[in-house]
This record gives C-alpha cells, structure tokens and sequence, in this order.
C-alpha cells in the first residue's frame, strides 16, 4: 500500500448528524497500528514519526485541521531523513 503513496489523507463527513471518518481514516490507523514501527514523537505533540521497515521510508502522523476537534483527521506523509526531521524529532545523526 505505502509504495504507491507519498501522502494519505483522511476526511471526516457528516453523515445522518454524525460524523464519520473515511476509509483513509482506517487505512491510516492501519498503517500505523500493523505495519509502521513509531520513531518518535515531536515536542508539539501533535506529529509523530513512523518507519516502514521493509524499505526504510519514514512517514509522519499529523493532524493539519488545528480547527477541528482534535486535529481533525489524520494525514500520513512520506518523508525524508535530513537535518530539519532528525531535529523536529531528536533523532540521532545516523541511520534510524
């Protein structure tokens, strides 16, 4: 699944006075409950990193809708290992 994306977002609808999130939303929990393994979380709070051990990509859980109760839903972005994440992240200057 990951090896086709560099983003999955998912999106909350109202349906019938409720609101309910969409199949990305599961794909997203997924994801990060079976196949990712946490890195780290930033000191916000709000972004977390993941790591595909079958190729070593890194992804982060964000919640970009701060208007929205909790964030909103859920976005999962691929990323690259330079400065800025290995800093956002304290992560160390070597490979995860």
């Amino acid at each position: 699944m990951l090896e086709n994306h560099t983003e999955i977002t998912g999106t909350w609808n109202l349906i019938n006075g409720q609101i309910e999130a969409d199949e990305m939303c599961k794909v997203i929990e997924q994801l990060i409950s079976e196949k990712l393994v946490y890195l780290s979380v930033d000191n916000s709070g709000w972004y977390k990193l993941y790591k595909n051990e079958i190729d070593d990509s890194l992804w982060e859980l964000s919640y970009p809708n701060s208007d929205l109760q909790g964030g909103g839903p859920p976005k999962l972005t691929k990323v690259l290992r330079d400065k800025f994440i290995e800093q956002k992240y304290s992560l160390p200057n070597e490979e995860v």
